[in-house]
């Protein structure tokens, strides 16, 4: 089992719990910051997970290539002689934005969270060297980086009072934030809103327009998750009607479900609409056919007695004719107005 620290932008959160997630599956231990604290507490813990892990994976996106804090942990990595594991969660990663030593490793592409790229995961973890033991004395820690989620968690969660003025400020910027998402992500932003309503000092006031900022959010989600549902369902909902309207209007006659042999003479083989069974244009779904042959097809062996299911865009007389002339014998067709 290896012990292991990602490193990684909040934007790509959802990317890294699924990493993690892979990761853990494998018998790894994986740690990365999950709280929205922030401050000198908040730091020390972070880098004292770096210390303690075996594997520093650097989680490369455009988000993390802007990341003062991500840039910060790689360093302090690299100055403990961990060993250093970049993984690419998005397909496009500018590269040249991150420090040019992280260049010269080698990367595991893991975009898209495959069989394929945890096995080359797997196999870059495995093939790494022994963990080196921690420099003696350590190397000096890196500043708090100065984020602006930092900035945000240090504001909510200082022990001074906030005033008025404070509050409204705080307030109007994580409502524009929330709306118009720039700096930080929605769930961060729904977050931070909750501890700064639930701070004892906290007006009343504001309180209230927060509830309401975050009841607003919540209809905007609902509505995208049903937008998103009628975008994958309508073009279903509409193909079927198509193709319900196309059987109406050849005729072709519905029968008690299990007796449908599939779809025939239009053009459309299969074994039946969603159970119903459907019976081929003018053929009866109960009759068991010898062959299914086309009015092209060579000549074949048949019992002269044998029925033949006819599948032909002809009409039925056409197709009768042919199936005589080329088999030398009475082929039979069923049809509600046309027997022969």
């Amino acid at each position: 089992m290896t012990t292991i620290f990602i490193s990684y932008s909040r934007k790509n959160e959802e990317s890294i719990n699924k990493l993690a997630t892979d990761l853990e599956a494998l018998g790894h231990s994986i740690w990365y910051d999950q709280s929205l604290d922030g401050g000198q507490n908040w730091w020390n813990k972070i880098l004292q997970e770096i210390r303690n892990r075996d594997l520093f994976i650097f989680a490369l996106s455009p988000d993390s290539s802007e990341s003062d804090a991500c840039r910060a942990e790689y360093k302090y990595a690299v100055s403990l002689n961990k060993s250093i594991l970049p993984v690419k969660i998005t397909e496009k990663v500018p590269v040249d934005a991150f420090p040019t030593s992280l260049s010269e490793i080698q990367f595991i592409n893991y975009s898209e969270s495959s069989y394929d790229s945890l096995l080359r995961l797997s196999r870059a973890i495995q093939l790494l060297p022994e963990p080196n033991s921690l420099p003696n004395p350590l190397p000096p820690e890196p500043q708090v980086p100065t984020s602006y989620l930092a900035k945000i968690s240090a504001r909510i969660n200082t022990s001074y009072a906030l005033n008025a003025d404070d509050q409204k400020i705080l307030f109007l910027e994580l409502k524009e934030e929330l709306e118009n998402p720039d700096k930080i992500e929605n769930n961060d932003a729904i977050n931070f809103l909750h501890k700064f309503k639930n701070r004892p000092d906290t007006l009343y006031s504001i309180a209230k327009e927060i509830d309401e900022l975050i009841n607003k959010n919540n209809k905007k989600n609902l509505l995208n998750i049903r937008n998103k549902l009628l975008f994958i369902i309508l073009p279903i909902l509409i193909l079927s009607i198509i193709v319900l309207k196309s059987i109406l209007e050849s005729g072709t006659p519905i029968v008690p479900a299990g007796a449908g042999a599939g779809v025939a003479g239009t053009g459309v083989a299969g074994t039946g609409v969603a159970g119903t069974g459907v019976a081929g244009t003018g053929v009866a779904a109960a009759v068991q056919f010898a062959e299914i042959i086309s009015c092209n097809d060579d000549c074949i062996d048949l019992e002269p007695k044998d029925l033949v299911k006819i599948d032909c865009n002809l009409y039925a007389d056409k197709c009768l004719e042919e199936a005589e002339k080329l088999y030398k014998f009475s082929a039979i067709y069923y049809d509600a107005d046309f027997n022969r």
